[in-house]
């Protein structure tokens, strides 16, 4: 079989140093999106979510289900919101949510998003093809801790995995057995059947190659993860236009 030295160029560096940078800055481009009433540990709820700049505003973009999930929590009882530790008002803020597609907008200020220390995903989205490299990251429930009261400390989820399958709607990842996956950032790889619950409205991003220069762009909006099946399913990004608005 010939091999094509460039490929193994760039599988070296997706595994290497290259690879560390590109999942360290996808975990800067996502928040934990929490809400909840005290006492935290009993009450507390919360989704993913990140931040694109289109050149007509910067938006955070979630799940719908995520902001839906908010709004009856707020029904039931009072419930306090924010990005981090940034209060946040999901209602007020809202621009758009999808119809059909499992997405939402809201409006975000510059100078919030540098209190956040966050990062954009590279704009315009772009689609992947099956077997391209794809990052993703989220917020998973399993990994908040309540040291004290009113206080939640999160940890984050960060992968890099092929595309399993584009359809006019999802793009959808399988995770790859014990043997395909890669420990890049050498901090130790999660059990197999991960609970993934948390990471809905993060993020997933294609790796593309253009003349052997490897850079990156917003491909979806993480909706579901089965346990089971190790399965990642995303919105296309490509449904969110350039005012936030979600054609979808």
């Amino acid at each position: 079989m010939k091999v094509d030295p460039a490929a193994e160029e760039r599988s070296r560096f997706i595994k290497g140093t290259g690879g560390k940078e590109l999942l360290r800055t996808i975990s800067n481009s996502v928040s934990a999106l929490q809400w909840g009433s005290p006492p935290a540990d009993h009450n507390h709820r919360n989704g993913s979510i990140f931040f694109i700049d289109t050149g007509q505003g910067i938006f955070g973009v979630t799940a719908r289900h995520v902001y839906e999930d908010y709004e009856r929590s707020l029904a039931e009882r009072y419930v306090s919101c924010q990005i981090d530790n940034l209060r946040f008002d999901p209602i007020e803020r809202l621009v758009s949510k999808g119809i059909e597609c499992d997405v939402a907008t809201f409006r975000i200020e510059a100078s919030e998003l540098k209190r956040l220390e966050r990062l954009t995903i590279p704009w315009p989205p772009k689609m992947p093809m099956v077997g391209n490299a794809i990052l993703f990251a989220g917020i998973p429930g399993c990994e908040k801790r309540f040291p004290e009261l009113n206080r939640v400390d999160f940890g984050k989820y960060v992968a890099m995995a092929g595309v399993t399958s584009v359809s006019d709607r999802d793009i959808s990842i399988v995770l790859p057995p014990n043997e395909d996956i890669f420990d890049t950032l050498e901090v130790g790889l999660p059990p197999r059947q991960y609970d993934m619950g948390g990471m809905s409205g993060g993020p997933i991003a294609v790796v593309m190659d253009n003349a052997n220069i490897l850079s990156w762009a917003l491909s979806g909006v993480i909706y579901e993860s089965h346990q089971d099946f190790e399965i990642v399913k995303a919105c296309r990004a490509d449904f969110i236009d350039e005012d936030g608005l979600i054609s979808c």
